[in-house]
């Protein structure tokens, strides 16, 4: 299925010019603030620097079946053009909007534009042995940054 990006996106403030996050700031993936200091939001169309990366979010909402694994791949036109993504796997029962980080690896700003259709979603159907998705990014909607995880 064919999946474009929606019109906001989240850009990590990697950068050591980054007036609001210290140099040696420290992500401490338990405590939410260490996680939200680093994220600033953008509207697209959006220039992606060269060796940056952005969190984009699909288009629309995606109700993954309960019988099957969603997988979001960046087109390759796209990886083509110097973009990488991590690897986004919606668990089964998974519902809402997808998030992917994109990070530009190319020697050029990238520019990404609402709509572009720069996604596609596989489902593998099957007995997957895993249970229905009841996580915390369930029914997210658009861009979601990291969540702190809960200590046991």
């Amino acid at each position: 299925m064919d999946l474009a990006i929606g019109g906001t996106g989240i850009v990590e403030l990697d950068n050591p010019l980054n007036k609001y996050v210290t140099f040696s700031h420290v992500i401490d993936p338990y405590v939410q603030f260490t996680i939200d200091v680093v994220y600033m939001s953008v509207k697209l169309p959006y220039e992606l620097p060269s060796l940056r990366r952005i969190l984009l979010s699909t288009d629309r909402s995606i109700k993954v079946p309960d019988d099957s694994v969603g997988e979001l791949a960046l087109r390759s036109t796209w990886a083509r053009l110097g973009l990488l993504s991590s690897r986004t796997t919606a668990d089964p029962g998974f519902n809402g909007y997808l998030t992917i980080e994109i990070f530009n690896s190319s020697l050029y700003s990238i520019l990404l534009r609402p709509g572009d259709k720069m996604l596609m979603l596989y489902f593998i159907s099957g007995r997957c042995g895993l249970p229905i998705y009841n996580g915390r990014y369930q029914n997210q909607k658009g861009v979601t940054i990291a969540k702190a995880l809960k200590q046991d």
